[in-house]
């Protein structure tokens, strides 16, 4: 066997197994975009949840205007019965104006939709409503980088057309989860 000699072939080829080890996980990590540049701009939300402003328990679509400053979307969803009080299918549809920001934004929401549900008796059959009317809500926008979104907003909505028993104001909100699709 002959006896190992270092040299300075050796000691490049040293530096560069080196150099390759430390800077794998460097070219190993995925590109993101550029956080100065970020998505030029969100195009289309789907939610999924509960809270007036998908209609109960359902979806909603949301498409962004003026560089993802404003919005609008339609909501439909299903109320569920319960204590004896209707049950079916209902919608909602509103704007909303969102707060700067790439990932975590705030938002202010105009909407029509149900803020409550009445129950009344007619001709010995138990019948209801969903009543509808505007409501004005605060709330919150996370928006990954891979288009995950979660939505968190409350309020206080008004009822149109209210009976005598029923409160005109009723705290209203919302929870979702869904995708957001971007352009970049």
């Amino acid at each position: 066997m002959a006896p190992f000699r270092r040299g300075k072939n050796d000691r490049l080829a040293a530096v560069v197994l080196i150099s390759g080890v430390i800077s794998a996980p460097c070219l190993a990590q995925e590109r993101l975009p550029d956080p100065e540049v970020g998505p030029k701009s969100r195009t289309v939300s789907l939610v999924a949840g509960l809270g007036n402003s998908v209609g109960g328990f359902g979806a909603s679509i949301e498409k962004y205007f003026a560089q993802t400053r404003l919005s609008a979307f339609v909501g439909l969803g299903y109320i569920p019965e319960v204590d004896d009080y209707p049950s079916g299918v209902a919608g909602a549809v509103g704007i909303r104006g969102y707060t700067g920001g790439r990932k975590h934004r705030g938002f202010a929401e105009l909407s029509v939709s149900p803020i409550a549900v009445e129950r009344f008796w007619s001709r010995r059959e138990r019948d209801g409503a969903f009543l509808y009317g505007p409501s004005v809500q605060a709330g919150y926008q996370l928006l990954t980088t891979g288009g995950f979104t979660f939505l968190i907003s409350a309020g206080v909505g008004y009822v149109l057309g209210v009976s005598a028993q029923s409160a005109a104001t009723q705290a209203v909100g919302g929870l979702g989860f869904g995708y957001t699709w971007q352009r970049y």
